[in-house]
């Protein structure tokens, strides 16, 4: 049958690989002041702006090589906007270490990129959020034999070494138990410089 599909207003997450020697990223990351997470279920950099150190530098602008495209060719923001990382962190996540469902916050745009994974590493989770419908509200939750993009609640991916994920900062997401002894991942934000907005409400962000 002949029927097109357009997924209107939908909320992108972007998937790519870079072409990185990860063996060198891991030396890196174990060496990396870590502490406990509060919750006690992972450990994360002391240093919460650790893609700014010298030896993940080549990591940072291959990541910024990526959120201008999108922003810039993907998107067509305004080239007048400049797009910058704020705080970055690595994740160490030893055998039975997890990751409770969350969003970040005060940023525009998120990412993770994995350095050291397996296929026991556990997957990451996107979920719906309560307040945003897909396909139907849930005073109609329908049940379905198969599950796509239009009528997905939840999203998984297999980290696997390289891996770059961007999304909104507000999509949900969570990581499953690790069955391996050794997983590191770097987190990201990124705001925004320029001149947004017109008239009353135009705010200046530098």
């Amino acid at each position: 049958m002949d029927i097109i599909a357009i997924p209107l207003f939908n909320t992108p997450l972007f998937e790519t690989k870079l072409n990185l020697d990860t063996s060198h990223l891991t030396e890196v990351a174990r060496n990396v002041k870590y502490e406990r997470m509060g919750v006690d279920n992972g450990w994360y950099s002391e240093d919460k702006y650790i893609l700014d150190i010298p030896e993940f530098s080549e990591l940072k602008n291959e990541i910024m090589k990526r959120m201008n495209f999108i922003m810039y060719e993907f998107l067509h923001t305004k080239k007048s906007y400049e797009f910058y990382m704020t705080n970055s962190w690595t994740v160490k996540h030893d055998r039975g270490d997890w990751g409770q469902t969350h969003v970040h916050t005060n940023c525009i745009f998120s990412g993770v990129y994995y350095i050291k994974t397996d296929e026991n590493s556990g997957r990451i989770i996107f979920r719906k959020s309560p307040d945003r419908m897909t396909l139907f509200p849930l005073s109609c939750d329908l049940e379905f034999d198969d599950f796509n993009i239009f009528n997905s609640k939840v999203w998984t991916y297999q980290p696997s070494n390289n891996l770059l994920l961007l999304f909104p900062p507000y999509l949900q997401h969570s990581i499953e138990e690790s069955a391996s002894d050794e997983r590191y991942s770097v987190a990201f934000n990124f705001f925004v410089r320029g001149n947004i907005g017109s008239k009353e409400f135009e705010l200046e962000l530098k």
